[in-house]
């Protein structure tokens, strides 16, 4: 898999693409997801997250992130979106990783459009030292999210800890918000934790115009999911 991903940097094989997020009140359309893809020699895309580990070890996942950034950076100058994407704890507390996003984000001056979404939250120790990166990051513009909010007690620790913009509720609880009531229950109790404390909610996995209007109804903010658009090319 290491020589996958050496190929993948050499020839071009990685690319972006972008899942819309829309207002749920309105449905407009205000944001997107930027994600990464990954193809092997055949054309086939490869599962990221198989390939992340990997390339940690093989000490190509900063060369990753670089392009993951270049990419975002040029998605802003095309539209005036704004745009999310996916950073690890290594990302963050990696100095010349975020010298690098903070110095091509002033370039075009675009932080205030870019949001981070904070992943692997499970693995965070050190919140002192995440609280300062972020209210730098934040001082500058950019807007921080929690992913998969709902899916481990950790992330009630973040929330108390660190100065977050947004939650993104675990798509597990979504899938199951219309069959399940102590699921319901709990995501109410989520969006009144984020109201009470002043985040705004992204519901993922909306997969049904029932699920959209469910999560509507319990005053969600954004919602994100195939029912709303699949990844893909960023509409011009």
């Amino acid at each position: 898999q290491l020589n996958t991903i050496r190929a993948a940097l050499q020839n071009d094989r990685l690319s972006l693409v972008f899942q819309p997020i829309a207002d749920t009140m309105s449905g407009e359309i205000v944001k997107y997801e930027c994600l990464l893809r990954v193809r092997d020699d055949e054309g086939m895309v490869i599962n990221p997250s198989e390939l992340i580990e990997v390339a940690k070890k093989g000490r190509l996942y900063k060369q990753i992130t670089h392009f993951v950034i270049d990419e975002v950076m040029k998605a802003c100058e095309k539209s005036r979106m704004d745009f999310s994407v996916n950073f690890t704890l290594e990302d963050f507390l990696d100095r010349e990783t975020v010298e690098y996003l903070v110095s091509q984000a002033a370039m075009r001056n675009v932080a205030d459009r870019i949001i981070l979404e904070i992943v692997e939250t499970e693995e965070l120790s050190d919140y002192e030292g995440m609280e300062e990166i972020f209210r730098e990051l934040k001082a500058l513009g950019f807007r921080i999210a929690i992913d998969d909010f709902g899916s481990g007690f950790s992330n009630f620790t973040y929330l108390l800890k660190l100065n977050v913009d947004y939650i993104k509720i675990d798509g597990s609880l979504i899938r199951n918000i219309l069959t399940d009531e102590k699921t319901q229950s709990l995501v109410v109790s989520i969006i009144l934790f984020a109201v009470e404390s002043g985040f705004k909610t992204i519901a993922e996995y909306i997969e049904s115009p029932d699920i959209l209007e469910r999560i509507r109804s319990l005053g969600v903010d954004f919602a994100q999911g195939y029912h709303i658009g699949k990844p893909g090319d960023l509409p011009l």
